[in-house]
Order: C-alpha cells, then sequence, then structure tokens
C-alpha cells in the first residue's frame, strides 16, 4: 500500500478478511516478487496424473480380469492427480527480491 523511508504497510486478505500491516524498514531484511501458490498445484496435478496413468497401465497389463484393464488406469490418473496437486501445493518458491537489507 506505501512505502516510506521508515516503513513499509501492506494490506493482507485473506477470504473476507483484511488487515493492514505497519512493517519498519529496520525490520525487514528483504522484500520479494511472489509467485502465486496455484502455479505449482497445477504443475503438480499434470505430472501425478501422468505418473499414475502410467502405473495403472503398467499394472493393468498383468490383470486378466477386463474391468481391472480398464479401472486401472482411470484410477491411477484419478489418485496420481490428487496426490500430484498436493504436493504442488505445498512447494513455495520465492520470487525475485526487490529489496534487500545489507
Amino acid at each position: 500500500m506505501r512505502v516510506s523511508e521508515s516503513d513499509l504497510a501492506c494490506e493482507l486478505e485473506r477470504g473476507h478478511f483484511s488487515k493492514r500491516l505497519v512493517f519498519l524498514r529496520d525490520d525487514i531484511r528483504e522484500v520479494r516478487l511472489e509467485r502465486p501458490d496455484n502455479h505449482h498445484m497445477i504443475a503438480g496435478a499434470v505430472i501425478g496424473g501422468a505418473a499414475g496413468l502410467a502405473i495403472g497401465v503398467l499394472a493393468s497389463a498383468r490383470s486378466v480380469d477386463p474391468e481391472s484393464r480398464s479401472a486401472d488406469p482411470a484410477f491411477g490418473a484419478l489418485l496420481g492427480t490428487a496426490i500430484g496437486a498436493g504436493v504442488g501445493r505445498a512447494i513455495h518458491q520465492h520470487g525475485s527480491v526487490l529489496y534487500q537489507r545489507k
């Protein structure tokens, strides 16, 4: 919201909740540009879904049951997508440094 020589003012918004935060310049070590968290969740879902599908195809190749041959890849892809999205959501990478105290 505001930057001065003495402090940095931000507004934290979480759903219907909003709070103004003021940080003194001496308390700030660095300021970074953050990336959206859902970026990693989508990538994790795609990678997990592909891995789950591959495992499901390998598992269905050994089965003689026709229902299992079609259900294993679908279940593997669904389970892999859910796990991959969860892992991707937990991963958080910081963006570029805008300010760093020396």
